[in-house]
């Protein structure tokens, strides 16, 4: 009885249920991976991420009318924004005939 050499299907039984548990582990890390990686921004610094002069102060407005900040406070930060420099506009073009 020759044919009957080896361990026989009870061995091999847990075996093929820890690859498939590591198959589907492995499946499941590639979709968080890949799920995280798309929901972040380009760069730090991307369009995304940039907020306008006046949704900084629909900020401020609403800090101030909760009472988390003080009027002195609501009001520096009005100033700061008001002087921060806008994009400055391309030169005009020049005639040069």
């Amino acid at each position: 009885m020759m044919w009957r050499w080896g361990f026989g299907p009870i061995f091999m039984f847990p075996g093929m249920l820890l690859g498939g548990l590591f198959l589907l582990l492995l499946v499941v890390a590639l979709v968080v991976l890949i799920a995280g990686a798309s929901s972040r921004p380009a760069q730090p610094g991307g369009a995304s991420a940039r907020t306008t002069e006046r949704e900084l102060m629909d900020i401020v407005r609403l800090r101030y009318a909760r009472g988390e900040i003080t009027r002195e406070q609501f009001e520096q930060y009005q100033r700061d924004f008001q002087a921060t420099p806008g994009p400055t506009p391309p030169a005009a073009p020049t005639a040069s005939a």
